[in-house]
């Protein structure tokens, strides 16, 4: 073997010998080709290896569409579930908040603070209750919104081509 033979792994020495269109037209002096009717053996210690070669037919690659159709009930019944879920998991969430927010406000009318502190405190908690309203309103509203797209969805996915 040459030496930039022995760099290549054996298996990458092996590809390239059969598969080299450089080496595949070589002819023998006897007249066969060096790559078809030629048997190879390799040995190494106590090993021997066999190769012959074997013709191949090349077959062709057909690539889906580009959209790809999904029935769309397994889907939508998966994101309707997942949207329940969320929307309970949301509840939740508020509710603990607002409970929270509840028990600051019954704290702080038992203080001792002055009027002022006591208004001040009073109104931070109240715009922290509108805050807490308008977002658990705003993020509900998004989750019915998907779930309504989904349930109307044609089926189709389109992926994305970055």
């Amino acid at each position: 073997m040459s030496d930039a033979a022995w760099g290549l792994s054996f298996g990458k020495f092996l590809e390239l010998s059969f598969s080299n269109h450089a080496t595949a037209n070589r002819v023998a002096p006897c007249g066969h080709s060096l790559q078809r009717d030629c048997l190879r053996f390799y040995g190494f210690g106590s090993m021997v290896a066999f190769f012959r070669y074997s013709p191949i037919d090349i077959l062709n690659v057909h690539l889906p569409p580009s959209m790809l159709e999904f029935s769309g009930h397994v889907q939508q019944e998966w994101i309707r579930k997942e949207a329940a879920e969320l929307l309970g998991n949301i509840e939740a969430f508020y509710a603990e908040i607002s409970d929270a927010l509840d028990s600051m406000e019954q704290k702080s009318k038992h203080f001792g603070c002055k009027l002022s502190d006591m208004n001040d405190l009073q109104n931070h908690i109240m715009e922290l209750k509108d805050q807490l309203r308008t977002e658990r309103n705003y993020y509900t509203v998004m989750l019915q919104e998907a779930v309504m797209e989904s349930s109307q969805g044609s089926g189709n996915f389109r992926p994305s081509r970055t």
